[in-house]
C-alpha cells in the first residue's frame, strides 16, 4: 500500500481535528507535523514521530515514500499551503453545529483552488438527522465526499492507549465489540482514502 499523506485543517477550532489526525497517525503508523503552538501531541507521540514547527520554520519536504499526517491550525498561510500541496487529501473536520459548519464552508472556500482532494468529516454526530442536515448544507459547496463520525467517549482511548479506533476493534474483546460501529465509520473513511 502506498504511504498515506493527509492534512487535517480547519479555520474553526474545537471540531476534533487533532483527535482525528492522531487516530490516522496510529492507524497508518506515521508521524505528525503540526504548526499548532499549543498541542498535546508532544505528550503523546515519541520525538521520532512528531515535529512541532516553530513560528519561523517551514514545512519540510517529505519524500513520497513516507507517510505523514499534517495537523495544521490557524489561518491559511504558506505552511498550511505547503502541507496541503504534499498531501493526498485535505480533511476538514466539523461538527453539525451551525457555527462549526460555517467554519468548514469557509475552510473549503480557502483551499478549493489549492486542491480538489477535499474530504469533509462531520465529527461528534449524535443523530442521523443532524448528519443529513450537515451533509445537505455542506454539499452546496461542491461535490466533496462527506463522512460522519459518531460522538463517542471512546475516542479519548486513542490518546490513552496510543491505538486507532480500528486497531481497538481488531484487538477484539469487550472494547472491540463496543467500538464496532465507530470502527465501521473509520473504515469507510480509511477505505476511501486508500482506494
Amino acid at each position: 500500500m502506498k504511504p498515506v499523506r493527509l492534512t487535517f485543517w480547519s479555520v474553526k477550532g474545537g471540531v476534533g481535528k487533532t483527535t482525528l489526525a492522531l487516530n490516522f497517525a496510529f492507524h497508518f503508523d506515521c508521524g505528525i507535523i503540526t504548526n499548532e503552538r499549543y498541542t498535546m501531541l508532544d505528550k503523546i507521540l515519541p520525538n521520532e514521530k512528531f515535529l512541532k514547527l516553530t513560528v519561523e520554520q517551514q514545512v519540510p519536504h517529505i519524500p513520497e515514500e513516507h507517510g505523514i499526517i499534517f495537523d495544521m491550525g490557524g489561518f491559511l498561510d504558506k505552511r498550511v499551503k505547503q502541507a496541503i500541496e504534499q498531501s493526498d487529501y485535505t480533511i476538514i473536520p466539523t461538527t453539525s453545529d451551525k457555527l462549526d459548519m460555517q467554519g468548514a464552508i469557509s475552510t473549503i472556500g480557502e483551499i478549493k483552488d489549492i486542491t480538489k482532494n477535499i474530504i469533509v468529516v462531520v465529527n461528534k454526530v449524535e443523530k442521523d438527522e443532524d448528519f443529513e442536515e450537515a451533509r445537505n448544507l455542506l454539499s452546496q459547496m461542491g461535490n466533496y465526499p462527506i463522512f460522519d463520525i459518531r460522538k463517542s467517549r471512546a475516542l479519548k482511548n486513542i490518546v490513552d492507549e496510543k491505538k486507532s479506533i480500528i486497531q481497538f476493534q481488531q484487538d477484539g474483546g469487550l472494547m472491540g465489540y463496543t467500538l464496532r460501529s465507530l470502527a465501521e465509520q473509520f473504515e469507510k473513511l480509511t477505505n476511501f482514502i486508500t482506494n
